[in-house]
């Protein structure tokens, strides 16, 4: 059983050519040593075996020969094989990857055989070179090597918008009336009428991709958008359906796949140089407004200085971050807002009294020597002395200021339903007078009609008295000539009066009368301020602490 095997300290090895196996034999002997897993590969290779080795096999047959002692045993440890070419496709068919198992003493992988397992799986894309393949071969063993990659299909890009405002060239620009305009000051942007705003590059139809089988993969269409914009400012070019461009003058509002344009003109300061400007839209001043000069806006102004002794017109609302003095005369359709103050000259006059008057809220930090007219309510926050305040609704006088300080002294007062001050009147005696109750643009409106109907009516009396005298003076050629353009005139002074009459009955009819009107005084009113609600009419003789004046049948009644 053992003649023709090399036994060496109780085995050796036994080879079937039928069954291609490997057999490790057992025989008694006295040279048995410490065998291990080592030294019987290493036996296996000394004896030039080439098989592969069942690792369990091994360790059974090493407990075999170590127990047995009396009896000859054959025992399977191996066996021969081929190598082994294994192709793994992908589920999305992107990607083939090959494992090589080297042979054990039996046939060897060829190009051939990789070849017909790519065939066998109908991999015909993607496939590395033959070159690359063939050194594969000859590395004999090859762990998940990618030898098949498809070709994804590539998504269309979607449609892109890009912006060129940043392109447009820096130069000053002025109208054809002489008004300023700039294009560009600093990181402010100004565009013209007919300037490109923004390009747009069309969405791509993307690219066709391959799988390892060679099955083409559709791509998918990039979006194609079009532009978003204002339809008022902006507008699609007719010749190049890619290009959005301003269809008037102003700041560009810039977003992700369209623009705008905002009616606004930015100058650094109005002056001399500038010259007086008006603008159809709103106006950015990042400097001042200096003397004498005049700003028109359809829109809103913002001035980051000062205003000295200008005027200012706009249908928006009016911002001045700096401070307001002169002769300033200021018409606003909205709001306004002085963050610092308003300062008019000591000794203005009706015709020259620096004044603002506005539609909306006014907000002022101080006000000294001004005119301050609103249709809604107006807050001066530290101060207001020898000031003529006039609101509608509400005035609030002093209620930031945290000194025992006069906040409100001086001048007159006026709103319909309540006035609030910290301080009211000043010790010096100085009067200061506040109205509540009545709408006082009304109010003033009637009065001021009432004294034209006062001289209407006595310019008719003069007339009627002087024809009168005429009359009795004879009827001859140049007394009947001037009789005739004396009743010419009083015809006209009689039409004036009745149009007059008409408009004070207009008037009347809206007269608003508020019975809960008040005026609140946080801390101390002093001799010399008047109070009056309606018609009533208070006047502090002497000191009085916080204080709050409403009407109790028809007297005003004083709560502390």
């Amino acid at each position: 059983m053992t003649d023709n095997i090399k036994i060496k300290n109780g085995f050796g090895f036994k080879y079937s050519d039928d069954t291609k196996k490997l057999f490790a034999v057992i025989v008694p002997s006295d040279d048995k040593t410490q065998l291990t897993s080592t030294l019987v590969k290493q036996r296996i290779k000394d004896e030039n075996f080439e098989f592969f080795i069942n690792e369990y096999l091994l360790s059974e047959f090493l407990r075999l020969y170590h127990r047995e002692k009396e009896k000859t045993l054959e025992f399977e440890i191996g066996e021969m094989r081929d190598a082994v070419c294994e192709i793994n496709l992908q589920k999305d068919n992107m990607k083939a990857t090959m494992w090589l198992t080297p042979t054990f003493g039996g046939k060897k992988i060829t190009l051939e055989d990789i070849q017909n397992e790519l065939k066998a799986q109908k991999i015909v894309f993607g496939i590395v070179p033959i070159n690359e393949l063939e050194e594969l071969v000859k590395q004999e063993k090859v762990e998940n090597f990618v030898i098949a990659q498809g070709v994804a299909a590539i998504s269309g890009i979607n449609a892109q918008f890009k912006s060129v405002i940043a392109e447009i060239e820096k130069k000053p620009f002025v109208n054809d009336d002489d008004s300023v305009d700039y294009r560009e000051l600093g990181d402010i942007v100004i565009v013209q009428k007919g300037d490109l705003l923004m390009e747009r590059i069309p969405a791509t139809l993307g690219t066709e991709g391959t799988n390892v089988l060679g099955k083409k993969l559709k791509a998918k269409k990039g979006k194609d958008e079009s532009f978003v914009f204002d339809k008022n400012s902006v507008y699609v070019n007719p010749e190049n359906k890619d290009q959005l461009l301003s269809s008037i003058t102003g700041t560009p509002d810039i977003f992700e796949n369209g623009a705008a344009v905002l009616p606004v003109l930015v100058v650094d300061d109005v002056n001399f140089e500038s010259g007086n400007i008006r603008f159809d839209g709103s106006i950015v001043v990042k400097g001042r407004i200096m003397e004498g000069m005049r700003v028109y806006a359809t829109k809103d102004i913002s001035v980051a200085g000062e205003v000295v002794n200008s005027t200012i017109e706009c249908h928006g609302n009016l911002l001045i971050k700096g401070g307001v003095t002169g002769n300033s005369q200021f018409k606003v359709g909205g709001n306004v807002k002085i963050k610092r103050g308003i300062q008019g000259n000591k000794e203005f006059t009706p015709i020259l009294e620096p004044k603002i008057i506005a539609e909306g809220f006014v907000t002022v930090g101080f006000s000294e020597n001004f005119t301050v007219e609103s249709n809604a309510s107006i807050v001066i926050e530290k101060y207001a002395l020898n000031s003529y305040l006039m609101a509608k609704d509400k005035i609030d006088v002093g209620l930031k200021s945290r000194s025992k300080k006069p906040s409100l002294m001086g001048g007159q007062t006026w709103a319909t339903k309540s006035v609030r001050t910290s301080v009211l009147g000043a010790d010096t005696g100085i009067t200061t007078k506040v109205c509540v109750g009545t709408n006082p643009k009304i109010e003033l409106a009637i009065l001021k009609i009432k004294q034209t109907l006062e001289i209407i009516e006595q310019e008719i009396t003069d007339i009627r008295q002087s024809i009168l005298c005429l009359e009795s003076h004879g009827h001859d050629k140049e007394n009947q000539a001037i009789i005739h353009k004396q009743n010419f005139a009083l015809t006209e002074w009689i039409s004036q009066n009745v149009r007059h009459q008409k408009e004070l009955k207009r008037l009347t009819s809206q007269i608003v009368v508020i019975d809960d009107a008040k005026v609140i005084v946080d801390k101390n009113v002093y001799a010399g301020a008047v109070v009056q609600i309606k018609k009533s009419v208070w006047l502090a003789k002497v000191h009085y602490d916080k204080t709050t004046f409403s009407l109790n049948k028809n007297k005003i009644s004083l709560n502390a």
